[in-house]
């Protein structure tokens, strides 16, 4: 999973994986040159709070899970949950 999150750092992220559900939540913070006795007259990027979740096919494996931020670009690695194997059980008699 891949975001470009233009002027968000990565203390400014946060992500929560739940079974086959990934959320990505966080903050813009306004920036540039406004401030006393300035006036924006117009303003390209949006700023404040985020959130967005995503439902993946499978369950991942939050062990395994990597986040990693990069000139603006999250990057998320998330492996599938490896499947529960199906198993002998021995029948015991008495």
């Amino acid at each position: 999973l891949t975001a470009e999150l233009p002027g968000v750092g990565p203390e400014d992220i946060d992500v929560q994986i739940e079974a086959a559900t990934v959320t990505l939540s966080g903050q813009r913070k306004p920036g540039g040159i406004a401030g006393d006795g300035v006036s924006v007259h117009r303003r390209e990027r949006q700023f404040g709070t985020f959130r967005r979740g995503f439902e993946l096919p499978a369950e991942i494996d939050v062990d395994r899970a990597k986040a990693t931020h990069k000139n603006a670009v999250l990057t998320l690695h998330l492996p599938k949950l490896a499947a529960a194997e199906p198993r002998q059980i021995e029948i015991e008699t008495r």
